[in-house]
Order: structure tokens, then C-alpha cells, then sequence
């Protein structure tokens, strides 16, 4: 048996060996308590550390995530806006070449219009010709049947007088 001195009150105390196993026991279960504590406290300190970083590396996913998707967006809308520009080029340039062909078949519409008006001053002048030698012939015929007939009625009194 050995005696031991209490380190707060200073009184010295006859301690066996289980006593001594079971002080021993105590100071070890206080100090595996506390080193636990420590470890637990140092655990959930490095958790809550491991949960911040994972936030912030979520964080940063996101915000690289979305600038990508705002760059894809802004790449789309560079390509629908060159589309429509390319549209517009495209239906601009069908209404320049309708305007064209319509120039042109208006051309082409005029200068038959124009060719048909000659044919038609050719046919009617044509037509005023043969009508006036038609005329002139008439004239011409009923001259000279009335010439024959004259002549005829003087030969007819002539042999009228005669008889």
C-alpha cells in the first residue's frame, strides 16, 4: 500500500492497487473523454471545413456552368441573328429579282405592244389603201359604164333619128 497526496488539498490518503487501478482508470477515462471531445470537436471542425469547400466548389461549378451556358446562348444568338440576317439578304435579293424579271417582262410586254402597233398601223394603212383603190377602181368602172352607156344611148338615138 502507498500513500498518495491529493494535488488539490494536499492530504495524503493510503491507496491500494485497485484503488490506484481505478484512480488510474478515472484519470484515464477523463483524459480519453476529453481527447475524444478534442477529436470529435477537431472532426466536425474539419466536416463543416469540407462542407464549406464543397458549397464553394458547387458554387463555382455553377458560376463556370453558367457562363458557359451564357456564352452557348449568346453563340446561338449571334447564329439566328446572322441567320436572319441571311434571310432578310435572301428575301431582298428575291424581291430585287423579281423587280428584274418584272422590269424586264414589262420591257418585253412593251416592245411586243409596241411591234403589235406597227402591224396594226401597216394592216389599217393596208386596209385605207385597198379601200381607196377599191374606191378608185369603183369610180373607174362606174366611169367608164357610164361612158358605155352613153355611148350606147347616142348609138340607140342615132338609129332612133334614123328610123
Amino acid at each position: 500500500m502507498q500513500e498518495i497526496t491529493c494535488p488539490h488539498c494536499g492530504k495524503e490518503f493510503p491507496l491500494d492497487a485497485s484503488g490506484y487501478a481505478a484512480i488510474v482508470k478515472q484519470v484515464r477515462d477523463k483524459e480519453f473523454n476529453g481527447e475524444l471531445k478534442t477529436r470529435v470537436a477537431e472532426l466536425q471542425k474539419a466536416q463543416i471545413e469540407a462542407l464549406a469547400r464543397a458549397k464553394a466548389e458547387a458554387r463555382q461549378d455553377k458560376t463556370v456552368s453558367l457562363a458557359a451556358k451564357d456564352q452557348e446562348i449568346a453563340a446561338l444568338k449571334e447564329r439566328l441573328a446572322a441567320g436572319a440576317n441571311e434571310q432578310q439578304l435572301a428575301l431582298e435579293k428575291a424581291k430585287s429579282e423579281a423587280a428584274q424579271d418584272k422590269t424586264a417582262s414589262l420591257a418585253v410586254k412593251e416592245q411586243e405592244i409596241a411591234t403589235l402597233k406597227e402591224r396594226l398601223e401597216a394592216v389599217t394603212q393596208a386596209q385605207t389603201l385597198a379601200l381607196e383603190k377599191a374606191k378608185s377602181d369603183a369610180a373607174q368602172d362606174k366611169t367608164s359604164s357610164l361612158a358605155a352607156k352613153e355611148q350606147e344611148i347616142a348609138t340607140l338615138k342615132e338609129r332612133l333619128e334614123a328610123v
